[in-house]
Parts: structure tokens; sequence; C-alpha cells
């Protein structure tokens, strides 16, 4: 059997700008939300994480389910590239749209505790309209180019960490952060749409092409929803914590929040550096494409494990330590929700797998379910628990929409078995090592 050596490299490879990039972020994040919190307080703070956390809710109505699409179709139809970026960055200015409509709407007469904020809304809708360009994102990715990700990404963040650090050292404002997260946001998709600009074959003349547009919708339509769904029962806990007790309890709430996602990236990169190495073992061999799956996910859970040990044991050290007894608390949160990560984890490959075998609907089920599981639940938990009761509502349905969904269907328990046999690595932990050391072995010669 062979392990695809070539694309091997070139997905680790990948991975690791990707890595270098998200260690580098998690530091500067780690560091200016530690000044942000102390300066802010837990009430402000918690404004500014509403906000932001608002804004998620919209960010798949936005990028209208087409990510992992454009990658798939950027592999496949590289002499269609201009055909497909300039479809898709059509679908995605009426996406950016659509969704800033919403956003104005919804903040300035449904959601009452962000009517006092709305100018500061209006200011993020305009930093946020620069996300079409992300899209070229994901055309780097298509080539397993992270590294001029990884550079554009951590150079914008490095830059706007020191800003904020000089503005949470002279003057400190809600107003003034979230002007400066704004220009942020611009700034990325600006420098994504100029890199791709000096960098793009200029042989693919860029083109709209409507009915292709409507075909990638269409695909896609079940990825808008799912994702909709997903963000509600990542982001839906803090808003609501917000309107049913107050933005203080979301500023405790949020640094646990903070401390749990700042992980979440590192299963997305290598599911995306990865992505195409299992298309590619699927048009190979069945038996290639299982063992890729059955050891990514694998992985992925060993990883939550460790990264699960490292924060129980420590989070009452240095919770209180970095951000003082206003947020002590947070401490209990997040050893709570820190659990999610075996399960976000997995289901970072489980994405992919459902894309490569067009089974996109389950994607809307399983995350659908998640929503309404955490709405509920939070409805439920929060006038009785508060913070503590957001947490743990988020688990549970982080669990189902992750892992429990993917039983009750019969297309999706394939899956499920791989996930189960993926809860069992401790066990099955000589199994892997061997593995890994026949994929390196190959790898390393070549053959």
């Amino acid at each position: 059997m062979q392990l695809s050596p070539v694309s091997v490299k070139n997905a680790l490879h990948n991975t690791a700008w990707l890595y270098l990039e998200k260690i580098l972020t998690m530091a500067a994040l780690l560091l200016v939300n530690i000044v942000m919190a102390r300066e802010l307080g837990p009430k402000y703070f918690g404004t500014y994480s509403l906000l932001l956390s608002y804004f998620a809710l919209f960010t798949p109505l936005i990028a209208l389910g087409l990510n992992a699409i454009v990658i798939r179709e950027l592999c496949n139809e590289k002499h269609s590239e201009g055909k497909i970026i300039g479809t898709v960055l059509t679908l995605r200015l009426l996406g950016v749209l659509l969704g800033t409509v919403c956003i104005l709407v919804l903040a300035g007469h449904v959601i009452e505790v962000l009517s006092p904020h709305y100018v500061l809304v209006v200011i993020l809708v305009v930093g946020n309209s620069f996300s079409i360009f992300n899209l070229f994102e994901h055309w780097f990715q298509s080539r397993m180019q992270s590294k001029s990700i990884a550079v554009i990404r951590t150079s914008v963040l490095l830059i706007f960490s020191v800003i904020k650090l000089l503005v949470a050292f002279t003057t400190p404002s809600l107003f003034n952060f979230i002007v400066v997260q704004a220009v942020e946001w611009a700034v990325v998709g600006g420098v994504f749409a100029l890199t791709y600009y000096k960098k793009r074959n200029r042989s693919h003349k860029i083109e709209i092409d409507f009915r292709y547009g409507i075909k990638l919708l269409r695909e896609s339509i079940w990825l808008i929803f799912s994702g909709i769904a997903a963000v509600i029962y990542l982001k839906i806990d803090q808003l609501m914590l917000g309107i049913m007790v107050d933005e203080t309890a979301v500023g405790i709430y949020s640094i646990a929040v903070k401390f749990s996602e700042i992980w979440y990236f590192f299963p997305t990169a290598l599911a995306a550096a990865f992505f195409p190495k299992l298309l590619s073992d699927k048009s190979v061999s069945v038996e290639l494409y299982n063992d890729s799956l059955q050891l990514l996910l694998d992985c992925m859970f060993a990883f939550s494990l460790l990264i699960i040990t490292f924060t129980v044991m420590l989070s009452p050290i240095f919770i209180p330590f970095l951000y003082g007894s206003d947020y002590e608390q947070s401490t209990s949160l997040l050893n709570i929700q820190i659990w999610a990560c075996c399960f976000v984890f997995m289901r970072a490959i489980t994405s992919k797998w459902l894309i490569a075998e067009s089974l996109v609907r389950f994607s809307l089920v399983s995350q659908g379910s998640g929503a309404i599981i955490n709405v509920v639940m939070n409805f439920y938990f929060i006038p009785v628990w508060q913070a503590e009761g957001a947490a743990w509502a988020t688990l549970v349905s982080y669990c189902f929409a992750s892992y429990v969904c993917f039983w009750i269907f019969k297309e999706t328990r394939p899956m499920a078995r791989k996930m189960t046999s993926a809860l069992f690595f401790p066990i099955r932990l000589k199994s892997n090592i061997l593995k890994l050391k026949l994929l390196f072995r190959k790898n390393a010669t070549g053959s």
C-alpha cells in the first residue's frame, strides 16, 4: 500500500506553516486579551466580546458555505481558475451585502442589549465588508502554499497587536478597540487581495459565470445553513448570557471561551492542509483513504487530550495570575468548556469527510441539532446557573453535534465508528505508532 509520500510531505509542510502562524497568533492574542481585560474590566470587556460574538453569527452567511468547495474546485479544475475566482468573489459580495443588512437591522431593532452600541456595530460592519477578499486565502490553500497565509495573517496580527497594546496603555476605551479591530479586518482582506494579484497566473482571466455560480450555491446551500447552525452553538451562549444576565457575566465567561477556542484553529488548519491529500487518496484507493481518515482522527483526539490535561491542571494558577481576581470565576467555566476539544477536533476532519463523500446535508442536520440543543439548554440553564449553565450547555451541544448525531443515520455511521475508534486511541497506541513510522519511512525514502 502506497501512502502518497509527496502528498504527505506537502501536507505536513503546509500544516507546519499554519501551526507556526497559530503559535505566534496565540501568544499575541493572549497578551492582548490579558491587557484588554485588565484595562476594560469585566463589563466593557464583556461588551467587546459580545459584539465580536454577534458578528461571528453572520460569518457563514457572508461566506455562503463556499470555503471548502472553492478549495475542491481550484484543486480539481485548475484550468478554470479565473471563472472560479470571479464567480465566487461576486457571490461573496452578495453574501456581505445580505449579512450587513441582517446585522444592522437586528442590532438596531431586535436585540436590545446591542442597541446602545449601534455606532460600534456600524464601524465593525465597514471593516467586515473586506472579508470578501478572504476568498484568496483558499486559493493559497488549494496550492499547498500555507506559508503565504501564515506570513500575511501573522504579520497583520502582530502589527495590530502592538497597536492594541499601545491603545490599552494610552487611551483605553471600548470605542478605540472596536475601531482598531475593524481596521484589522479590512487590512487582512486587502493584503490577501493584493498578494493574490501579484502571484496569480496571468493567463487565467477573471470572469463571472452566473450558471456556474448557481450550481455552486445549490451545492453549498446545506453548508450555509449548517455553518449558521455551527456558529449558533459556538457563539449564541455569549449573546444569550448578555441578554439574560448582563455584560459583566459575558466578560467573565468570555475568558473561558477564548482559552478554549484559541485551540480550535489547530484541527481546522490540519484538516484544511490534509484535505487535498484526502481527495487524492480517495482517487487512489478506498483502503488508503480510510487509513488516512482514521490516522487523522486518532491524532486529533490524542492532541485534544493533551490540551485538556494541560488546561485542567494549570487553569487554577494562570487564570487569576494573568487576569486578576475579577476573573477568578473563569477557572471553573474553562474546566467545563475545555472538554469540548475532544469533539471539536474530530469534527474538523468529519466536516471534510462529509464534503468528500457528498454528504453535506448531514452537516446541516448535525450542526442544526447542536444549535437547537444549545439554545434550549441555555434558555433553561442560564437563569439557574448563569455562566456555568452556559458552559455545560455548550459542552453537551458540541458532543451531540460532533459525535452522537452521526450514529443516527446510516450514511454517517462509518465516520461515527471511526470516531469511536479514535476515542479508544490510548488502547490502540502501539498500532498507531507503527503506522506513523511507516508513513514517515516511506516519505523519507520516497518509495
